[in-house]
């Protein structure tokens, strides 16, 4: 009996404690009914609920009825933290507002159809974020100590085996050459070893009277040299000098860094020998043997394989510059040995000279596709610094631990790591609630994938600035991705000097808390826009800007940059700009993807729109969205006198100087535009010369007039120097682009029927001509 009553207390308890779980859940979930005012018949509104960076609903209010229509959230927990904001092209309506659930159940907002010729938003911070960055971290410099720099080798044994493997004598006639110093390397040449082939040599000896048996002599110096090695030819021999600097940190030596002991060495060596053996990139058989044994992937080159691998005519695509080759194969090396080959990257493709990419534009550098090709726009080679290049080499390599090597979980931690959240209204389906702790406004701009890319490359090429951006980004890749691998900068003496700054600034420009726009302009007028900022600031000084930027898009992808300045001094809390969008852009919203904000040391805070609000309205009956249509062009050659820059004729476009005459390319573009035309460019290409593509372009239409619903005719020169090399010139891309800024490109081809045109999107293909 007493057992049967406990049986049922306890089942009560039991059902008891359930009730209150169940009443607790039900009551935590909660309805907002959101009632929109003043919308017209056909329109629409898209009402947002956010609660912080990882909440986010969006309801569509649709089919008014008396000009009111509703939307219901239901589910919703409680809060005091909700934000409800409204979105309603072509209306006037409030910025978003805090409110509180379940204390506001329901709520009216009211909109204006918009009507004027004059368009103002404005919007202010509604604090529904918190914990953005103000200050950079502090870096201390590394602490690294020298346990032991000796190594441990035979006497002699590495200069004999580099005569007997190799050919290789080393001289002392300069500087004397230690054991140490030979064995760094011929440490360094044997990684090469399954490239260069030199093992066909099985030399007994060199015979120093008859020069048998000798390949080169090598002579070390304490001079700095270009890449680190010169050969020069003596007497039908090779005379090699390496810079001693290169050998410094040549073979691994063991250190306390920060007082963890490891080992430190460098790839400086290794890349001169790279350079060596292959004559600076041309030997480039040596280089494919290197890039398929060491790293698994092949330099592909213009052949129908290319062409069947990428969808398009082998003539869009060429082989590698030498010199494209050793940096890319050498920032490879500079990954740890266990993320030198990856199952899913097989290919490195090369664009042609001159060629943008058809789907995704000109500014694309560098595209690491996920079919395993990682391939390359001249864009990434052509007029960029070689801390670019090899952080882009580093970035692309990147993405393929991320797709190779990263579970599910650790990307998941990484993306919670920079504030990542799925965001559907966003372009590339992320967004970050963050606006520090970047290392570049791309990699805030993207998707924690780019992120991780972007800190990927500074890691390694610039550790103490992913340092000062972000430690916890610093410290998950060290710890989780590179398994304790750290990097750093070694510098010359010579080259280095302390600065002593009594008042060093680590602090990020202020949050963006206040935006405004203004639109000014009849609707058959070119419209004026001014866009104005405010930072959160307690001292100018310290949270101030300098300066920021951001692009304005259209629906359809035509854009407009403006630059910001501060509206009193170099630094201020207040920065505005403005800039003119003309009258045949696309009608409707134009929208900023990010804002960039910097001060006068270069501290950067980059914002969104789920950070910001920000919005022009464009009221353009005469908008004009469709792209120029191209028709025509020919290339021929004339000689004629040009002015002292070359790109216009002296009897079209007189100066006060001089003229000169050249032999020039002159290429006659014809495009249609329902529209005036604006800028017009082509990029020249050197078919069997390894040097970059030259571009010629004109502001305006000059052989024809610049009406409506014409055609309208280019011309364009290159100048032909006696000194440009004797080669086959030909015109790989052209483009036009009319005054609402739509764009036709037009791709030159060999094989014009391998590529796919859409001529109602912009995209054109001509026979390339030489």
């Amino acid at each position: 009996m007493t057992l049967q009553n406990n049986k049922t207390i306890l089942l009560r308890g039991i059902l008891i404690f359930f009730f209150l779980i169940l009443t607790n859940f039900v009551s935590a979930q909660n309805t907002l009914t959101v009632e929109i005012n003043g919308l017209e018949d056909g329109d629409s509104a898209k009402v947002k609920l956010t609660r912080g960076p990882y909440v986010l609903l969006v309801k569509k209010a649709l089919n008014p009825i008396d000009k009111k229509a509703q939307v219901e959230f239901t589910d919703l927990s409680s809060a005091d933290d909700w934000v409800i904001a409204i979105d309603a092209p072509g209306y006037a309506y409030p910025t978003s507002k805090v409110i509180s659930i379940p204390t506001v159940s329901s709520l009216s907002i009211d909109i204006t159809k918009y009507s004027q010729n004059t368009f103002i938003y404005e919007w202010q911070d509604d604090s529904s974020y918190v914990g953005h960055a103000t200050q950079t971290y502090i870096n201390e410099p590394f602490d690294l100590v020298v346990i032991d720099d000796t190594i441990s080798v035979p006497i002699d044994y590495s200069s004999i085996k580099l005569r007997e493997q190799y050919g290789i004598v080393l001289s002392n006639d300069k500087r004397e050459w230690n054991d140490e110093d030979s064995y760094r390397l011929y440490s360094n040449i044997e990684r090469l070893r399954y490239a260069i082939n030199y093992h066909g040599y099985a030399l007994d000896n060199v015979d120093f009277l008859t020069g048998e048996n000798l390949n080169s002599i090598w002579f070390l110096t304490t001079d700095e040299i270009d890449k680190d090695i010169k050969v020069e030819t003596v007497n039908g021999v090779k005379h090699v000098t390496l810079s001693a600097s290169a050998l410094v940190h040549a073979a691994p030596m063991i250190v306390k860094l920060d007082g963890l002991r490891g080992k430190f060495y460098s790839q400086r060596l290794y890349k001169a020998m790279l350079n060596y053996f292959s004559d600076f990139g041309t030997k480039g058989d040596i280089l494919d043997r290197l890039a398929q044994n060491r790293f698994g992937v092949r330099f592909m080159v213009s052949d129908s394989e290319t062409a069947e691998l990428m969808g398009e005519p082998a003539d869009h695509f060429q082989e590698f510059f030498p010199e494209e080759k050793i940096e890319i194969l050498s920032m490879f090396e500079e990954l740890p040995e266990g993320f030198h080959r990856q199952d899913c990257f097989k290919y490195l493709v090369r664009r042609v000279n001159g060629q943008c990419h058809p789907t995704l534009g000109c500014a694309v550098p560098a595209i690491a596709w996920t079919s395993g090709v990682m391939e390359w726009l001249e864009r990434g080679f052509k007029d960029v610094s070689l801390t670019y290049l090899r952080r882009l080499i580093l970035h692309e390599k990147a993405h393929y631990i991320w797709q190779c090597y990263l579970d599910q979980q650790t990307k998941d931690e990484w993306a919670e790591l920079g504030g990542w959240y799925k965001d559907p209204l966003s372009s590339t389906g992320w967004s970050t609630w963050k606006t520090a702790e970047f290392v570049s406004a791309y990699g805030h701009q993207k998707n924690p994938n780019e992120d991780f890319a972007e800190s990927i490359a500074w890691y390694v090429d610039n550790i103490d600035g992913l340092r000062s951006r972000s430690m916890q980004k610093y410290e998950f890749i060290r710890d989780r991705v590179m398994s304790g691998t750290r990097y750093i900068a070694k510098i010359r003496d010579d080259l280095t000097f302390q600065v002593y700054n009594l008042f060093p600034d680590y602090f990020y420009p202020g949050k963006i808390i206040g935006t405004k726009v203004e639109v000014l302009g009849e609707p058959d007028e070119d419209k004026t826009v001014k866009f104005t900022i405010r930072l959160k600031s307690d001292s100018v000084q310290l949270d101030g800007a300098a300066q920021a930027q951001a692009r304005f898009t259209s629906s359809i992808g035509t854009f407009y940059d403006v630059w910001l300045n501060p509206i009193n001094g170099s630094l201020d809390s207040v920065l505005t700009g403005e800039f003119t969008v003309n009258k045949h852009a696309k009608a409707g919203y134009w929208k900023p993807i990010q804002i960039n904000v910097w001060d006068n040391v270069g501290n950067a805070r980059y914002e969104n729109l789920n950070t910001v609000g920000v919005k022009a309205f464009i009221n353009n009956p005469l908008e004009d969205i469709d792209p120029p249509k191209y028709i025509s062009y020919k290339l021929d050659t004339i000689t004629d006198y040009f002015n002292v820059n070359g790109r216009d004729l002296y009897k079209d476009n007189p100066t006060s100087g001089d003229s000169i005459l050249y032999r020039a390319l002159r290429l006659t573009t014809e495009w249609y535009d329902k529209s005036p035309m604006g800028r017009a460019l082509a990029r020249l290409q050197f078919r069997n010369t390894g040097v970059y593509s030259k571009d010629a372009q004109v502001a305006l239409p000059n052989d024809s007039d610049n009406g409506y619903n014409s055609n309208k005719k280019y011309r364009l020169y290159w100048p032909i120097p006696d000194y440009f090399p004797s080669d086959y010139y030909s015109v790989t891309y052209i483009d036009g682009e009319d005054i609402a800024r739509n764009t036709g490109s037009t791709y030159m081809s060999i094989d014009t029927a391998s590529f796919n045109d859409k001529p109602s999107e912009g995209l054109y293909k001509d026979v390339r001509d030489s």
